[in-house]
């Protein structure tokens, strides 16, 4: 296989299997099993044919919207298409005619219950009207990929339901963990018209990735890098803890050596984050500290700030999270908090909101009276970040317990704009997803 065209290939044997499972079918509803490891080259495989480039025949049209509740999915999936269409089309001479009335419609809607019934009616006059603007000769397929889904089962009755309000020549397509199937019940062998399309041997992703990566001059330190950590990852798998510290080792040197602290550091976190699966181990502190010292020299140049300082962070979120493996849960809080102040300072607030959470669940598990705290610290930071970069963060948890300990008049648009961003029951969510969240953290 030719290096330069790892992701090339991996995306043709997608292209085939489609092909291959597809050719002659009538379905209107189409599942791919994919692997969790696969999802960023399947996604690849995805927005390629949503574009002009695409080589299947069917006109693809996929949005990542996230799933909250049944009520109001058809509502954002509008809301977002139409945003998409508009952004992609700024500069298009041919516009789609109908794209201003559905607009028109859509903004005197709502995402509320009362008008769920209209919105689905309104998705499905928009899948009709946009089969003939883009695709009248060819099958629409409309990929629905929610980056976040906090009903699975509210997911697989609302996929159900809008399937008879599908124009023709219209197909809903999903995907389904190849591991965890949670939407098998949707498909059976009497209906034709619902097919299964298995990832499973079109590629190797992890080969993908390493041919992607190692290609080229093995004299690049960067090349040479990228080869120390995947010998790393393959040694980590088989529990060879001596191999990977050799290759470990031998990452430190050559990066040393380039001359590049930017790059040596990097090597000291993915060493250390190798070591963690072989729990207690003192090189793992000794490569935190030093890695946190040579960041800290990068932090008063004006061109490595920016990525000293995010790469600070996670030394920390690393040294916190290694100190509380060790049961040392004040000083796993207090890294945890550096964490948190680290992106504060510069300018990268909505990655102190994760480190926020962590050190919560340490509190909340081990030191009671820093809840409190914590929470009136972090709240305000998180609130005051756009509704986009909240959906896909742990900001519920901390709003959870800010509701516990803020004042009484603050409570209701709290919980009016909490409900907007993760639905009516994301108090329940963020209680139950707290209450089993791992007690050593994957950062």
């Amino acid at each position: 296989m030719n290096n330069h065209n790892a992701i090339a290939l991996a995306i043709s044997s997608l292209q085939e299997k489609w092909q291959e499972v597809t050719d002659k079918q009538n379905f209107q509803l189409v599942r791919w099993l994919i692997e969790k490891s696969d999802t960023n080259i399947f996604n690849g495989f995805l927005r390629l044919e949503s574009t002009a480039h695409g080589n299947l025949e069917e006109t693809f049209l996929i949005l990542f919207t996230p799933f909250l509740e049944a009520q109001s999915y058809a509502y954002f999936l509008i809301k977002d298409w139409l945003e998409l269409f508009a952004l992609e089309t700024k500069d298009d001479t041919s516009p789609w005619d109908d794209y201003a009335r559905f607009k028109a419609q859509w903004e005197l809607l709502s995402p509320e219950e009362h008008h769920q019934e209209q919105c689905s009616y309104l998705l499905a006059a928009l899948l009709q009207s946009f089969k003939k603007y883009r695709s009248e000769s060819r099958k629409l397929i409309f990929g629905l990929l929610p980056y976040v889904n906090n009903a699975e089962k509210q997911y697989a009755n609302w996929v159900e339901n809008t399937l008879p309000l599908l124009p023709d020549g219209v197909a809903l397509m999903i995907v389904d963990d190849l591991k965890d199937e949670k939407y098998e019940r949707l498909f059976n062998e009497e209906s034709k018209e619902r097919i299964t399309i298995s990832a499973t041997k079109c590629f190797n992703a992890q080969n993908v990735y390493q041919q992607l990566a190692t290609s080229g001059n093995p004299d690049d330190p960067q090349i040479a890098f990228r080869q120390c950590v995947f010998k790393m990852g393959e040694s980590a798998q088989k529990g060879n803890k001596q191999e990977v510290c050799n290759w470990g080792e031998k990452a430190l040197m050559g990066t040393q050596a380039s001359g590049d602290k930017l790059l040596w550091a990097s090597a000291h976190i993915v060493y250390a984050s190798f070591l963690f699966g072989f729990k207690t181990t003192e090189r793992i502190q000794q490569l935190l500290d030093q890695g946190i010292n040579i960041t800290h020299q990068m932090l008063d140049n004006a061109e490595t700030q920016t990525a000293a300082s995010g790469l600070l962070g996670q030394f920390y979120g690393y040294k916190a999270a290694y100190l509380n493996m060790l049961s040392e849960h004040s000083e796993s809080i207090l890294w945890f908090k550096k964490q948190a102040d680290v992106y504060i300072q510069y300018k990268q607030e909505i990655l102190s909101i994760g480190a926020f959470q962590n050190a919560l669940l340490v509190a909340s598990k081990h030191r009671k009276s820093e809840v409190g705290k914590i929470t009136e610290k972090a709240f305000p930071i998180g609130y005051a970040q756009a509704d986009d970069s909240l959906r896909g963060t742990g900001f519920p948890v901390i709003a959870y317990h800010y509701l516990i300990v803020c004042k009484e008049e603050e409570k209701k648009d709290i919980e009016t704009r909490m409900q907007y961003l993760y639905g009516a029951d994301w108090k329940a969510s963020a209680k139950k997803n707290f209450a089993i969240a791992p007690e050593e953290y994957v950062l």
